[in-house]
């Protein structure tokens, strides 16, 4: 889920306690559940989540319709996309047979992640797009702004610097309106990204160190990994590699710390490149080495056999072929 993305829980319906069972209500283990995935702790989530909708059975109401979006949200975040998807879509069926224009659109905010996340931009950008109109459709400017953000994420991955600086400044004047920092902190940690990208750095630095304040005052320990990992590329591309390896180190930290395994596996084929630029080729090996088991645990062949690609052109003293693409 998008960082911004995080709203504050749904309300519980029902009773705190069952009273034949003495066991919470199916509201409080949703509301249990979701608080477990905001703060990273998504194993703990599942189950709880899991036992929301087998609580259920064949009845549908909102309990299980969030249930079903948030554990989407859940395996999203682990890399299971299959699953994730599996979810979504059962909810959005949910959500239709109860007339829940709020909850399609999120889940549409799910997929739109999903499929950013498998760079299916096209798939992504309809998702998005389709989330948007609903969410301004229903006046709901959290989720429209968010939707807005997305798009420019998937904009700026697709190299439309234009369009996702248009989407990322909108949201922003969205978020700014219903004071929403940690949408505001989105927004510039995207802008980050575009200058970065430029190559213009001191920029890049501005608007990371800014998005970096917000996370840290909001306790957003998904985001503040975001932007040291955007400020380690900045270093590195600037080839001041103590404060890059610093930032690289301390992201990988928080990125284990939450459980986002995609984005410590990124972070630590980043550490191997930055060690391989300084012709550190032990500490590059070890770090291409942990990157590409991360990868492979998480079903990431396509960038597990790019870092054993490097891990073998750093072991074997030589330069990988020059069509091979960089680490980002």
């Amino acid at each position: 889920m998008h960082i911004s993305s995080q709203q504050s829980v749904p309300p519980v319906r029902g009773g705190s306690v069952s009273a034949a069972t003495k066991e919470p209500a199916p509201g409080v283990l949703f509301r249990m559940g979701y608080l477990h995935y905001v703060h990273g702790r998504h194993e703990k989530a599942a189950l709880l989540l899991e036992q929301v909708i087998a609580s259920a059975g064949s009845a549908v109401d909102l309990d299980v319709a969030h249930a079903t979006n948030v554990l989407g949200d859940v395996y999203n975040a682990q890399c299971k996309y299959a699953k994730a998807k599996e979810q979504y879509t059962i909810a959005q069926e949910l959500y239709a047979r109860i007339d829940d224009d709020l909850g399609q659109a999120n889940t549409l905010d799910g997929l739109g992640e999903l499929y950013r996340a498998q760079s299916k931009y096209t798939d992504a950008e309809e998702s998005f797009t389709r989330a948007k109109e609903i969410h301004a459709s229903i006046g709901n400017d959290l989720g429209q702004a968010n939707a807005i953000l997305g798009l420019g994420d998937v904009y700026r991955l697709q190299r439309k610097y234009t369009e996702a600086g248009e989407s990322y400044t909108r949201a922003e004047e969205i978020f700014a309106l219903i004071g929403s920092d940690l949408g505001r902190a989105g927004t510039l940690k995207g802008l980050g990204d575009i200058y970065h990208t430029q190559s213009k750095y001191g920029a890049a630095k501005e608007f990371y160190m800014r998005a970096q304040e917000i996370y840290a005052r909001e306790g957003s320990d998904l985001g503040r990994a975001n932007t040291l990992k955007g400020l380690g590329n900045v270093y590195r591309a600037e080839s001041m590699y103590s404060e890059a390896e610093e930032s690289y180190t301390r992201a990988q930290e928080l990125y284990a710390r939450i459980g986002d395994d995609r984005a410590r596996a990124d972070t630590l084929r980043n550490l191997g490149r930055l060690h391989r630029q300084q012709a550190r080729k032990m500490e590059s090996a070890q770090f291409y080495a942990q990157a590409r088991d991360l990868y492979s645990q998480i079903g990431r062949l396509d960038d597990a056999k790019r870092a054993s690609d490097w891990l073998t052109a750093v072991t074997n003293r030589s330069d990988p072929p020059a069509t091979m693409p960089l680490a980002p």
